[in-house]
């Protein structure tokens, strides 16, 4: 079976949450995130813990980040 991965790059116009939401919503459970820290997504340089809570909080599992 293939595990496919999305990229948050995909909806980078929405906000994080909601892309995140969205993404969630059609059927995805892998995600590359994209977190250029420039207030419209997420800062990369905190804690790792913090970006995977932030995914898992819509049931996605963070397996790339960029």
């Amino acid at each position: 079976m293939i595990k496919l991965a999305v990229s948050s790059y995909c909806l980078n116009h929405l906000p994080t949450d909601e892309a995140l939401a969205t993404l969630a919503g059609l059927g995805y459970r892998r995600l590359e995130l994209v977190a250029f820290g420039d207030g419209r997504t997420p800062d990369a340089t905190g804690p790792a813990e913090a970006l995977a809570e932030l995914v898992g909080r819509h049931g996605l599992e963070l397996v790339a980040l960029y």
